[in-house]
């Protein structure tokens, strides 16, 4: 939801998005099985849900996905899955059967086709849950930390992001220290792969 509204503020027509996270983001009301609001962030964002509140946010137009790219989204339904593939999204997907290689996709997509200028969406429940629990959500298949590190250098490498938005943690949890640290080295690295890159 927090990268639904700043892409309102970012007021760019074309803008492409690199998104890290569990979750899609993209349900409906209509498919929504439990009521949560923040899992209809992106389908609002490009008018298929709540058209009339959205008309209602300084700044909103509706986003097209054909420049969208998630990296390890792994914890859906078999409809929020099929909603992925319809919607013209590109996803790195999280596996439990066997280990992706992140980072090697994510630098194979970003030279393939252009994702600038892109909003950067690191939802911190991306990480794989042998690290804990982020927030409420931990599931296996996951980034490890230093693959996520690694793609935090890559992004700016091979797009040119507006925004990095960084969310869904609870510091509360068991393993908040932990996670915090990770989530540092992560934001302190994206920022300097943007300062060596410009």
């Amino acid at each position: 939801m927090s990268s639904a509204a700043l892409a309102c503020e970012l007021k760019i027509q074309d803008l492409a998005f690199v998104y890290f996270d569990t979750h899609d983001d993209l349900d409906s009301p209509e498919v929504n099985e439990n009521g949560y609001f923040d899992a209809m962030g992106l389908s609002m964002l490009c008018g298929e849900s709540w058209a009339y509140m959205m008309s209602t946010v300084p700044g909103y137009q509706a986003h097209k996905y054909d420049c969208f790219l998630y990296c390890g989204l792994r914890d859906q339904t078999s409809v929020q899955h099929q909603r992925v593939i319809d919607a013209g999204m590109t996803s790195i997907w999280g596996e439990t059967s066997h280990k992706v290689n992140f980072a090697g996709e994510l630098q194979r997509h970003l030279q393939q086709k252009s994702y600038s200028p892109a909003l950067v969406h690191l939802d911190l429940d991306v990480l794989d849950e042998f690290y804990g629990k982020v927030n409420d959500y931990p599931s296996p298949g996951g980034i490890f930390e230093s693959e996520l590190i690694e793609c935090m250098k890559i992004v700016p490498k091979y797009s040119k992001p507006t925004s990095l938005t960084v969310c869904s943690f609870d510091p509360d949890s068991d393993d908040g220290d932990k996670i915090a640290k990770i989530a540092m080295r992560a934001i302190v690295t994206f920022f300097e792969s943007v300062m060596s890159n410009e």
